[in-house]
């Protein structure tokens, strides 16, 4: 006697009465009679493969991606001597080491997926706890490896960010007006999720192929029914767990050692470079002989990789932005400077209004910011710079020509503070007084709100002329003969504040900075 066509879905108590079944409507099947996954089964299977998945994928993110983030201390002195500069910088997230991280998320997730739900039984952990299953919409077997990996990867690849994630999105709710119950992902290989729950199918069942039994009146579906406590959460969690974990273990173990094994690696280099510093100590950074200027070596005079310029023109009241290649915020220089002055560090933002660059990052005591150009530039020649100071509690405004090895330095600084001992806007060199505030007074009473014009001109023998000028471009103050030395120099746009007679913010708007070559 052949079986009756299947019914409608028989709920997870089958049978009413002798004879009788209790029909639910509306619940799609598949084409061996057994119904569809609801979406929510499928989301909180996704959801427990997620954790589960998430915690070795943690370890690993945080060995490899974040192990990368540290804080380096650098020193910097002359033939081994005192340092003339230390500073610590921390550093942002390793770009190659995300890249890495990446890639072994996939490889996780895709070995994960792959041999799960590539399996007989077709059910990750997820599954297996809320009783679903992924078979083949042909023939209601497995879909094998390759195919569950490329389901998922299918399912990654929608969700990438540069998407805006609505793809993905669109994935993964589509089962809840698909007459299938398929993501987009699911049509693509052919796959289709059926549920367990209340069809007597059991895991044995499905890997010996029993999915195309007709449907008989004792067995609803044709399959071995299940006892109470192989129905439960914990048998289907428990069941044949060891191996899957074990096989993650090794993997995260692997992966672990692999990660410790490079940073080894890259430890032992750094050391290695660090024995043939000649002149000048800094740690993991090798520096090549003395040579000339313009030679393929560095002076000894000089740290290492110094790049010449010719010339420099900057209209901030134009173009509100600074060029990463022309100026830096935060730089080992710019921090050996504060140090030199008694006075921490602290970047400044690039912020500008119409007027030009607005520089406000000192607002205390025993501070100092600044913008340095990224070459140096060998005299002879000119540079010219306009500078208003708007607040002054300190000196809100410096213009400096430095060495790279900051032992040559010359700077016109402005204290517009009434109120301060050293009021008024001076000259300094390497020969004054620390703090780069110099005792040659080149205007004795200066004002906030005005715009004055800075210049510092150095000819082929190291001899500097400084020259300040007013709003209406009568010179000031001036002083000339100044041996400075012959660079080549940086130019250096600073603030900072010691110990004023009232603490408080600075501001100074720069509106242009010009050098030229004669």
């Amino acid at each position: 006697m052949q079986n009756p066509t299947p019914p409608p879905y028989l709920g997870p108590f089958g049978s009413s009465g002798p004879g009788q079944y209790r029909l639910i409507p509306q619940v799609p099947l598949d084409p061996w009679g057994r119904p569809l996954a609801s979406w929510w089964k499928r989301v909180v299977a996704y959801l427990i493969d997620s954790v589960i998945l998430g915690i070795p994928l943690g370890i690993i993110g945080f060995l490899l991606v974040l192990a990368g983030v540290h804080q380096t201390c650098t020193s910097i002195s002359i033939g081994g001597g005192t340092p003339i500069s230390t500073s610590c910088t921390t550093s942002g997230l390793p770009m190659g080491r995300m890249i890495i991280f990446w890639f072994i998320a996939l490889l996780v997730t895709l070995t994960y997926f792959g041999v799960t739900d590539g399996s007989n039984r077709g059910q990750t952990l997820g599954k297996r706890a809320v009783n679903i299953s992924t078979r083949d919409v042909s023939n209601g077997g497995p879909i094998g490896t390759f195919r569950a990996a490329t389901r998922i990867f299918i399912m990654d690849i929608l969700a990438l960010p540069f998407l805006f994630f609505i793809p993905w999105l669109l994935d993964v709710l589509w089962p809840l007006w698909d007459t299938k119950r398929q993501c987009w992902h699911d049509k693509a290989v052919g796959s289709l999720v059926v549920d367990l729950v209340g069809t007597g199918t059991t895991p044995a069942g499905i890997a010996e192929g029993a999915s195309t039994q007709g449907f008989t009146g004792s067995q609803p579906f044709g399959f071995g029914a299940q006892s109470t406590s192989q129905s439960s959460l914990w048998f289907r969690l428990r069941s044949n767990l060891g191996g899957l974990v074990a096989g993650l273990v090794v993997l995260v173990v692997g992966i672990v050692l692999l990660i410790v094994l490079v940073n080894h690696e890259e430890h032992k280099v750094a050391k290695v470079t660090s024995v043939q510093v000649p002149t000048i100590t800094m740690p993991h950074i090798t520096i090549p002989s003395p040579g000339p200027v313009g030679s393929s070596t560095i002076p000894s005079s000089s740290p290492p990789k110094v790049l010449l310029g010719s010339s420099l023109t900057d209209d901030f009241s134009s173009v509100h932005e600074l060029s990463p290649s022309e100026w830096t915020t935060n730089s080992l220089f710019l921090s050996g400077m504060a140090t030199g002055g008694n006075e921490s560090f602290t970047p400044t933002e690039p912020n500008f209004d119409k007027s030009g660059l607005v520089m406000s990052a000192v607002t205390g005591p025993d501070l100092f910011t600044g913008i340095q150009t990224t070459k140096a530039f060998v005299p002879a020649f000119t540079v010219v710079a306009k500078v208003t100071g708007d607040v002054s509690s300190g000196n809100p405004f410096g213009l400096f020509l430095v060495n790279p090895t900051r032992t040559e330095y010359v700077d016109i600084a402005g204290n517009l503070n009434p109120g301060n001992g050293a009021y008024g806007i001076r000259m300094d060199t390497q020969n004054g007084v620390p703090g780069y505030l110099g005792n040659t007074v080149l205007v004795g009473k200066p004002q906030v709100h005005e715009t004055y014009t800075l210049s510092l001109k150095v000819d082929s023998s190291g001899t500097v002329t400084a020259v300040v000028k007013g709003p209406s471009g009568a010179v000031l103050g001036s002083a000339d003969n100044i041996q400075v030395g012959k660079g080549p120099f940086y130019v250096v746009l600073a603030q900072w504040e010691g110990n004023p007679a009232t603490e408080g913010p600075n501001q100074a708007t720069w509106s242009s900075v010009v050098l030229e070559h004669p």
